[in-house]
């Protein structure tokens, strides 16, 4: 916590999924200097309905959402993971019976995951809805070499969700040109992806976008703020950017394609 007010971040994330997390949390009192997002199964502040659980309809759920948020349980609404056109039918079914309306979306979003910017995005403008990007490192391939993605470091183990995810030619040829483009920065891999998504890209904290950073050590998180007051990235390192996701977009499996 010392960590996060010396670099004024004023939002901790949580979930039943991280461990003890939770409890962690709670015994901390950080609740009384800091917002608190969690999610509910299937899916403080914001509460979050993190995909949808099909055992249960959605028309459901929402209902059950309202009459929490009455309650005094939340105090704003999240969505995560759903396509553009169910956002739009839980907006409206909200809208229509005066429920809490979804004011934040958690989605994937890093420069090897930009589908969301095609539909998703403006759907959300035009819903007035945040968008919370997680997993700006691509969960931590673009902190690492091609030869450490192939000799299994970290995450990266032959077959876990992350292998199918990110391990493909068209990642690994583009992961060999990110890191020529951090050299010429003159930055770290993963420092070129955070000062991108934060600065560079479509994202606006203005209009209450932000981007989710995740750490194992509390040196690691301090890096990482660090980098970011380092601000926007030059011009001439984001036209190499582009390119990167051009090339592999036909055959990038994440993100969304309503």
């Amino acid at each position: 916590m010392r960590v996060l007010t010396l670099f004024e971040v004023n939002t901790i994330g949580t979930s039943r999924a991280y461990r003890e997390s939770e409890a962690i949390i709670g015994r901390s009192g950080a609740a009384a200097t800091f917002q608190i997002h969690t999610k509910i199964p299937g899916g403080m502040e914001p509460e979050s309905l993190s995909a949808h659980d099909s055992s249960v309809s959605i028309e459901e759920s929402l209902d059950t959402m309202n009459e929490i948020f009455q309650e005094g349980g939340f105090n704003r609404f999240g969505l995560s993971n759903y396509l553009p056109g169910d956002v739009e039918k839980i907006y409206e079914y909200c809208q229509l019976r005066q429920y809490v309306l979804p004011t934040i979306y958690q989605g994937i979003y890093n420069p090897l995951a930009r589908s969301a910017e095609k539909v998703l995005f403006s759907t959300l403008r035009r819903l007035g809805i945040s968008f919370y990007a997680y997993s700006p490192i691509a969960g931590g391939f673009l902190a690492k070499s091609k030869e450490q993605i192939l000799a299994g470091s970290g995450r990266f183990i032959e077959g876990s969700p992350y292998w199918e995810f990110y391990v493909n030619d068209s990642n690994l040829t583009a992961l060999e040109e990110w890191r020529r483009i951090a050299s010429t920065a003159g930055c770290h891999s993963a420092e070129l992806a955070y000062r991108w998504i934060r600065f560079n890209s479509p994202l606006k904290g203005g209009l209450g976008d932000a981007v989710i950073v995740g750490a194992n050590r509390v040196a690691q998180l301090e890096q990482t703020l660090g980098w970011l007051k380092r601000g926007p990235l030059d011009k001439e390192i984001c036209d190499r950017i582009d390119p990167v996701w051009d090339q592999v977009k036909d055959s990038s499996p994440l993100g969304l394609r309503d």
